[in-house]
């Protein structure tokens, strides 16, 4: 599966847990219990999402929650497990409300808007780097390219790479454009990177 649809599935999935939380948040305050709102959403949540191990995390957390168990701990794994930073605030929200009897519902709010503001971000960065990718995949094409255009000339790549320097050239070639994949993989990964706050 190529990294395009995984991301595409991945922020599907995000999306579809962003609505839980969205759903879990109204549901407590008209005066459902928090772990019932948290058990109903958690499987319905989980019954779209494509992610094995996501589904499996979001039953477990309606088991929990059906069972009347500590809350907090569970969301915290479920930030650890699966990387969504919002769910740190929600597991930090959820033990504030075990321990002091705090509501949720406004943490649970934030944390869907943070969510959904991730998943925007992703797709703008995604529309941003669309460029320098195709750049970076046609400039890889154009040496085959050569090769191919040297045989339509009659210059069969045996004979285009043979003897030393051949060999040179193209492991030369071929040492270049994984240098440069790779540079440019790092260029987008540090452009796309968090702004650290000095």
């Amino acid at each position: 599966m190529s990294l395009r649809r995984r991301r595409s599935r991945r922020d599907a999935d995000v999306d579809r847990l962003t609505s839980m939380l969205e759903g879990i948040g109204p549901a407590i305050a008209a005066g459902v219990a928090p772990s019932t709102a948290v058990a109903t959403s958690a499987l319905l949540s989980a019954a779209a999402i494509d992610d094995g191990r996501l589904r499996d995390d979001l039953r477990r957390l309606a088991r929990e929650a059906a069972a009347g168990a500590e809350l907090a701990p569970v969301w915290a794994q479920l930030h650890q497990a699966h990387g969504l930073p919002a769910l740190a605030s929600v597991a930090r929200a959820w033990a504030l409300s075990e321990q002091l009897g705090c509501g949720v519902a406004e943490s649970l709010a934030t944390a869907s808007a943070m969510m959904r503001e991730q998943v925007d971000r992703d797709r703008r960065v995604d529309v941003v780097t669309a460029g320098p990718r195709a750049t970076m995949q046609l400039l890889t094409l154009l040496p085959l390219a050569g090769v191919g255009i040297a045989a339509l000339i009659g210059v069969s790549p045996w004979r285009l790479y043979a003897g030393t320097l051949g060999a040179v050239v193209l492991v030369c070639g071929a040492l270049l454009i994984l240098g440069g994949r790779r540079l440019v993989r790092r260029m987008i990964r540090r452009a796309c990177a968090p702004a650290e706050i000095a």
